[in-house]
Formats: structure tokens, C-alpha cells, sequence
């Protein structure tokens, strides 16, 4: 049995992408696969093994440096100690040392970039803003040099490809479309008798939730009092409890914590719309936000950010509204458009579960990658061979 190895420094072991769609299809085609990772609160391991990197702090910029290469160092030596097979990476710190990884041990290397980190380097709060032009080019070099000596580059979207497709052809989009069978269709209870009007989950940065609250107060203008539900990891928890205060909105928001992925469903599903707010930045003119298929595949309608990378999936759907990302005013018209007419926002749901279920979820996606696997796989064998009977 051939051993895939992935290296996952600063990532939780049940990750969404690394854990629950690409390692888990890999042991599904029959691979023993490894994950390096920090351990979080979830214990079951799907038939992985798995090998801990200890507790996972959030990050400040004050002691990244030091913990970040403490951590890469001992995965790097946890990942030559498996004498895997095929190995992959998520995180561009770790590059050097996968190069390193690569040239000892003689296996294929993949590098997933996930998202688009360089422009994530450009709007990262914990980066000094006279350092993050820097720190982004500096990251972009680094992608060079990884296209090039790497075997291959796996992504998430068109617009993270396209900055390797300048350096190498050997680049795979695989979207982060859901797996089906952890975002069935609609549970049966009505639209109107859901307990909430409007969810967001996930990562819950300042700026989308300063955008929540002017929405909230737009919406109020307009004479609807929304029920609010928010989970997922809150940098600033605190503050956002305040500000709902302030605003005396207390009784509308329902703030929950953290959900384990195999959970997600049932909680978006206490909502009638989902919502994502992404504004205008580096980072979300490249990346496509995973939400907007999962909110298809939950029939939910939706009101997202007008950004190039979701119109071509919306254009196509008709299963959200998209506004200008940075009036709160439109969002909320867009929200008491659906609220005031459930039967056209059941139809626009039941429009996105359609081509969810038909073409984008994860299946279409592990077939992409079970190929690339199978492949690389098969090089390495051709070239062990070379050796051997040279």
C-alpha cells in the first residue's frame, strides 16, 4: 500500500480541505495516508493516522517568527521519518523545507496553495502595513521558486493558478466544492418557521462583522428587525459583543462558537438566508468563498459580494443576489427582497442544489485529484526503476 503523507504546519488536523475533502478521498481510493497537524478539539480520524504538532495558539506577529520555525522544523523531521511515498504541503513557510524534503528523500512533492496568500499578505492585520508590500512580494518569489522546483501545484480557484501558471504548466484547480454527503438538501421543517433570517459562518474577521452591523441598521430602516445567527472563530469576540450592545441589538444576534465541519449543515440550516459579506480586498478578487456552494447545496438563497471570482457560478445558478460589496444599503434590500418572498427564494435554492448535486461537489473534484495521484505515483516508480538499473 502506497503512503501519501501531508504536512500541515499551523493548520488543525480537521482542516475542511486538507482533512475532510482531500485526505479523505485519498483513503477512500485505498492509500495509507498521514497527516501532520496540529490536533484540535475533534478526535475521530476517518482511517488516517495522525501525528500531532501540538496545541494550535493563535498566531500575533510577535512570536510567529520564532513558533512558526519551530513548527515547520518538526514536521519537516516527523514527514522524512514516514518514508512516504508522495508527499503534500499547505503553507508557503513551508516550502524551503519541502524543497529540502524533496531532494533527501527522492518522492514527488505537491504544494496545495489553498488560497491566495500573497494577497492575503497585503490585507493581514497582523502585518504591519508598511511591511505587507514586502512581505507579499517576498511570498510570490517564494511561489516561483516553488512552481519550478516542486512536481506539481494544486489550488482552489483560477485566480490563485494563475500566479504559478507564469513560472510552470503543472498546476491542478481543485474547488472546494462540498461533499454531498455532508451538505444534504434542505431539512424538511418550512422556510418561514426557521428560527433565524440570516447566518454567517467561519471565519469571523472585524471588517465583516462591522459590515453585519450597518447592514443590521440598514434593515431596520427598512423596517425589518433580522434575526441574526453568527458562528464560527471570533480574533475579536469581545469587541463584536460590545458593539452589539451599542447598538442595542442584542436580542437579534445569536453568536455561536466553533462547529465541527460533519456539524456545519444542521446549524446553517436554522437560518433562511445566508450571507457573505467579503469587501473589496486582495485576497477576495482571487479566492471564491467555499460558503457560496455550501449554501447551494443546503438550498439556502443567499446575498454575496459582487467579486469576479463567484460571478461566473451565480451568472450561471441564479442561486444568490450579488450587491456592491461596499453598501450595507444593498445588502439590505436584497435581504427584504428574499424575506418578503419565499417561494422566489426557495426556487433560487432549489436552482443552486441542482447544479450542486449535479456538477459542483466534491466528486467531480476527487476524480481530478485520484488522477494526479495515480500519476505521480506512477513517475516515481518509472524513475526508481532508472536508478536501479543504473
Amino acid at each position: 500500500m502506497k503512503t501519501i503523507c501531508h504536512i500541515g504546519p499551523g493548520q488543525p488536523v480537521h482542516h475542511m480541505r486538507i482533512f475532510h475533502r482531500i485526505c479523505w478521498s485519498q483513503v477512500k481510493a485505498g492509500y495509507r495516508v498521514a497527516m501532520i497537524a496540529h490536533q484540535d478539539a475533534e478526535t475521530h480520524n476517518d482511517g488516517m493516522h495522525i501525528h500531532d504538532l501540538g496545541r494550535l495558539r493563535n498566531a500575533t506577529l510577535r512570536w510567529n517568527l520564532w513558533s512558526r520555525l519551530q513548527r515547520n522544523f518538526k514536521a519537516y523531521f516527523m514527514a522524512r521519518h514516514m518514508q512516504a511515498d508522495l508527499y503534500f504541503f499547505y503553507s508557503p513557510e513551508f516550502v524551503p523545507f519541502a524543497l529540502l524534503l524533496k531532494w533527501l528523500s527522492g518522492k514527488p512533492v505537491v504544494f496545495d496553495c489553498m488560497e491566495d496568500f500573497v494577497g492575503y499578505a497585503q490585507q493581514h492585520s497582523g502585518i504591519p502595513k508598511r511591511l505587507r508590500g514586502t512581505v507579499a512580494f517576498m511570498i510570490s518569489k517564494v511561489f516561483g521558486i516553488a512552481a519550478r522546483q516542486l512536481d506539481f501545484i494544486t489550488v482552489a480557484d483560477q485566480g490563485t493558478a494563475a500566479q504559478f501558471l507564469k513560472h510552470t504548466p503543472k498546476v491542478l484547480t481543485l474547488y472546494n466544492f462540498p461533499r454531498l454527503d455532508l451538505f444534504p438538501p434542505a431539512a424538511s421543517y418550512a422556510f418561514e418557521k426557521r428560527e433565524f433570517d440570516l447566518v454567517y459562518h467561519g471565519t469571523n474577521h472585524r471588517n465583516y462583522l462591522e459590515l453585519l452591523l450597518e447592514i443590521d441598521q440598514q434593515l431596520l430602516a427598512l423596517g425589518v428587525a433580522a434575526h441574526w445567527y453568527i458562528f464560527g472563530t471570533f480574533a475579536e469576540l469581545a469587541w463584536f459583543r460590545g458593539a452589539i450592545a451599542r447598538q442595542g441589538a442584542e436580542h437579534r444576534f445569536v453568536i455561536g462558537g466553533l462547529v465541527p465541519h460533519v456539524e456545519v449543515f444542521k446549524e446553517v440550516q436554522r437560518a433562511r438566508i445566508g450571507i457573505i459579506p467579503l469587501p473589496a480586498l486582495p485576497k477576495y478578487l482571487n479566492n471564491i468563498p467555499q460558503k457560496l456552494f455550501e449554501f447551494m447545496a443546503l438550498e439556502m438563497p443567499m446575498v454575496l459580494s459582487d467579486l469576479p471570482p463567484s460571478r461566473p457560478f451565480v451568472a450561471e445558478s441564479e442561486a444568490a443576489i450579488m450587491v456592491d460589496p461596499d453598501s450595507a444599503l444593498a445588502y439590505a434590500m436584497a435581504i427584504k427582497q428574499l424575506l418578503t418572498d419565499p417561494a422566489s427564494s426557495q426556487a433560487m435554492g432549489r436552482r443552486g442544489r441542482k447544479l450542486v448535486a449535479q456538477r459542483w461537489n466534491w466528486d467531480s473534484e476527487a476524480e481530478k485529484l485520484a488522477l494526479l495521484v495515480k500519476s505521480l505515483l506512477e513517475q516515481q516508480v518509472n524513475t526508481d526503476a532508472v536508478q536501479v538499473n543504473n
